[in-house]
């Protein structure tokens, strides 16, 4: 098979010609290097030219290109950091700042041998939720707690006035017949039960659920109900030991001050793990 070589000199161009059908192709080669250009000529339609787009001349760091008419391309502005690119139907894309969601979380602590877990400096919400996960008491007695309304900015924490009601249903050899429903009253006291402490070793109940606190910036009273479940990893049903709790509960405060700090500890001892979300509610 023979071959053509075809060399052009250091400037201009090469044209190869195809044979005349129904119209002529140019092939034009760069002089040093580049884009090969295919120009067909001889028909109805104008000279198109095809070239390969490497880098766009305009532009500049963080800017997109979006198309603003057929065949007219335009550069976007950046944005500030956090904005998200938001379209605009036919119209030019445009950067907005998101909507803050109807939860937000203020912050999430652990517990590690902890003798209370606090969330100060609150503003901004009248309404908040607390998720509580995998909370472990150091104590045979610490298998429930307590909750304290900060005001102020010290805070100074309200230690009277709470009125709390909660129903409560164990497991044991009897299956969930041992307690189908105890309702018990603590006029004065936030106590929060998070698991019987009857017979249970410390650091064996295990503990989780949610609380949700409102009217927290009202000038009356502070309200507030829970959902807890808990497990003892180190019995099993048996006798009147509950291995398995369902806690549910509603609260009041008489305070009638703006809360700006939520404070939770256990009966006896320390939390010896788990974590605690506080997120704020918009809605």
């Amino acid at each position: 098979m023979s071959s053509v070589v075809i060399s052009g000199d250091t400037s201009g161009s090469v044209t190869l010609q195809a044979p005349a059908v129904a119209g002529t192709t140019v092939l034009t080669l760069p002089a040093t290097s580049g884009t090969v250009i295919t120009t067909t000529s001889g028909t109805a339609s104008s000279a198109t030219t095809a070239t390969t787009a490497t880098n766009l001349a305009g532009g500049s760091n963080g800017t997109i290109p979006y198309q603003s008419a057929s065949g007219t391309t335009q550069m976007l502005a950046v944005g500030t950091s956090g904005q998200v690119l938001q379209t605009n139907g036919a119209g030019a894309p445009s950067w907005v700042t998101p909507s803050a969601g109807a939860m937000t979380l203020i912050s999430t602590q652990t517990a590690s041998s902890s003798a209370s877990i606090s969330f100060t400096g609150l503003s901004g919400y009248d309404k908040y939720m607390l998720i509580y996960e995998n909370v472990v008491p150091s104590s045979t007695s610490g298998a429930s707690f307590y909750m304290q309304f900060g005001t102020g900015g010290g805070p100074t924490y309200v230690t009277s006035g709470y009125y709390m009601y909660y129903f409560q249903r164990t497991s044991n050899s009897a299956g969930l017949a041992n307690n189908p429903a105890n309702a018990i009253s603590y006029p004065n006291q936030s106590i929060w039960y998070f698991g019987s402490s009857t017979g249970v070793a410390a650091n064996t109940t295990v503990c989780s659920g949610s609380c949700m606190f409102s009217g927290i910036t009202s000038s009356g009273g502070k309200n507030y109900s829970w959902n807890t479940y808990a497990y003892d990893t180190n019995n099993a049903p048996s006798g009147n030991v509950p291995a398995y709790e369902i806690d549910y509960g509603v609260g009041y405060s008489a305070n009638s001050s703006t809360v700006t700090a939520l404070k939770f500890y256990p009966t006896n001892g320390s939390f010896t793990s788990g974590t605690f979300s506080l997120y704020g509610i918009s809605s």
